[in-house]
């Protein structure tokens, strides 16, 4: 793993991080520019983990946590924090809107 880079791509996720503070105030807005700043840098970390096989939450998507545990079904790692929230299994129990309106 190229740990150079790691290091570029977490100085941008913390320098996006304390650009997203100076909004703490205005909890609409610092939702949206959350989503709008900040994330797009933790996508960009957590892909170049998932390209070097290093281990990542599959809690939540912008989950930077080393997970140390696995979700509640026991099929993928998260965090402690996110044990109960695994998105890949909660995605497999989503059923498309068209099933739901045929029952």
């Amino acid at each position: 793993m190229d740990h150079e880079l790691e290091a570029v791509f977490r100085s941008w996720v913390e320098k996006a991080e304390r650009e997203w503070r100076v909004f703490d105030h205005n909890p609409e807005l610092s939702e949206l520019v959350y989503f709008r700043d900040v994330v797009p840098y933790k996508h960009l970390l957590r892909s170049f983990y998932v390209q070097n096989d290093v281990p990542i939450c599959w809690g939540a998507g912008d989950c930077l946590t080393t997970p140390r545990s696995k979700c509640a079904a026991g099929k993928h790692d998260t965090c402690e924090e996110h044990k109960t929230t695994c998105f890949p299994c909660r995605a497999a129990a989503w059923e498309p809107l068209e099933s739901r309106q045929k029952a």
